[in-house]
């Protein structure tokens, strides 16, 4: 591939030299490509490229072709914006343009530190204590619920019992109802006591949007109803509205990923301040 990108340099060489009749000396010691005004484009500046493969000879002269001109284009556009601009306004934008060099090279070393000395490990007490302490920075942008159903078909033989064991939901109404559960369409026993948001719970049971949701939403209370061919019992264990803190374990990634950020700073900060320090040990900053 090497020797193919030569021997299309060397002809777009000659293409060139035919036209200008000169050859451009090159400050960097590199074959000279093409050049636009003042700013010169160099063979080791086409390794940035990235060529097609199994190309044939003339696809290839083509493809570079197409680069050159690509890059004579950007430097002739530059030139003349330049020419329309105020040596403030140029000055200005040469100025965002190292300030951006500058962030470059410094994000690249930090996270490279960060990456390599960073404590990922987060325990179980340190996201509790941090929940305690912020609890109300993390109130609920929507109802959450701890709640279970059961939607049986309206011939179903034995929903005197299963409203019982439903209601009630002791160890034994649970063994109760998971033998019984291949006869229900549906069901949703939450025995962990998982938090779910409402809008979740319209999605598994879409029938209950056609209840008021004032009437719903009482813990609880057995909610029972009809649709069509189905019947449904629901029972709210807990209610969470709008704006009241979320419960730790619906907001715990979100800690993590706070705690983790906090950790990024404090070894972005430290790196700072070994840098500066031992600048000044080393005498290689220093204040005049």
């Amino acid at each position: 591939m090497k020797i193919k990108t030569l021997a299309i340099v060397s002809f777009i060489l000659l293409i060139l030299s035919i036209f200008s009749c000169n050859t451009f000396s090159a400050d960097k010691g590199d074959t000279v490509v093409a050049k636009v005004h003042d700013s010169y484009l160099y063979e080791e500046d086409l390794a940035r490229f990235n060529f097609p493969k199994n190309q044939t000879e003339k696809d290839s002269i083509s493809i570079l072709m197409h680069i050159v001109d690509e890059w004579a284009t950007k430097q002739l556009l530059v030139h003349e914006a330049k020419k329309n601009m105020s040596e403030k306004q140029q000055k200005s934008y040469k100025s965002l343009v190292e300030d951006y060099e500058l962030n470059l090279f410094t994000d690249a070393f930090k996270n490279g530190y960060v990456t390599k000395n960073l404590n990922s490990v987060i325990s179980p007490k340190e996201i509790k204590d941090y929940y305690k302490k912020h609890k109300n920075s993390f109130a609920s942008n929507e109802t959450l619920v701890k709640a279970r159903f059961i939607e049986y078909p309206d011939n179903y033989k034995n929903s005197a019992a299963t409203k019982k064991s439903f209601n009630r939901f002791n160890e034994e109404d649970q063994e109760e109802l998971n033998k019984a559960r291949a006869s229900f369409r549906k069901s949703y026993f939450n025995e962990d006591e998982d938090w779910i948001s409402y809008d979740s719970l319209q999605t598994l049971i879409p029938s209950i949007n056609k209840l008021k949701r004032e009437k719903v939403l009482v813990e609880n209370k057995l909610i029972q109803y009809k649709d069509g061919d189905s019947k449904f019992f629901i029972k709210f264990t807990d209610i969470l509205t709008i704006g009241s803190p979320s419960p730790l374990e619906y907001v715990e990634e979100p800690i993590k990923q706070i705690i983790l950020n906090k950790r990024k700073l404090a070894l972005e900060k430290q790196l700072e301040l070994e840098i500066l320090e031992d600048a000044k040990k080393k005498k290689s900053y220093q204040v005049y």
